[in-house]
């Protein structure tokens, strides 16, 4: 039937998205488990002159106070767990959970994905009906144009462009990259 072919296409896209999240959260997880990004880690915490003073005891004295020097695979199963339990570790740039830093940064896309549905949705219609009046047109073809321009923009660039008109130029935002 419809219902549980539709159960069956779910209950696959749900594994196949657990086992996504699962294998890029393994990728990741062994990149930063790499010795130089725990030389980042140690810099951003201690400053470079606090490392390079450090001696190879010291520092290895440190990896463990952090839990840093524990096996790849026991930090990875032991992460999972806490993350099972809704703990998100601690964030060693900031020294706070990570959890509150995920709600607030959440919480900001949220808004700014109102605002671009607010915005988007409505200029979406206005210019497709625009355009669907008069195919073929000048302004057919370069809002057509301007439709592909900008879809193929990579969000970055798209930023900067943004942040660029709106935060230094008109100055209705403000800037706070530090570019």
């Amino acid at each position: 039937s419809t219902s549980s072919n539709m159960i069956k296409l779910l209950a696959r896209r749900l594994a196949q998205m657990v086992l996504i999240m699962a294998v890029i959260s393994l990728v990741i997880f062994f990149i930063f488990d790499s010795d130089k990004f725990k030389k980042q880690i140690a810099v951003a915490e201690l400053g470079n002159f606090g490392v390079a003073a450090l001696s190879e005891t010291d520092y290895q004295a440190w990896l463990t106070r952090k839990g840093l020097n524990v096996p790849f695979h026991e930090r990875y199963v032991s992460w999972v767990g806490n993350l099972a339990k809704g703990d998100f570790g601690q964030s060693y740039e900031k020294g706070t959970p990570v959890g509150p830093l995920l709600l607030e940064r959440l919480w900001n896309t949220g808004i700014l994905a109102f605002w671009v549905f607010v915005l988007m949705v409505p200029l979406s219609l206005a210019f497709g009906i625009l355009a669907g009046m008069r195919e073929g047109s000048k302004l057919d073809r370069s809002l057509s144009f301007a439709a592909v321009f900008t879809t193929s923009l990579p969000e970055i660039a798209t930023a900067i462009v943004l942040t660029v008109i709106f935060a230094l130029g008109l100055k209705w935002l403000p800037a706070k990259a530090a570019m």
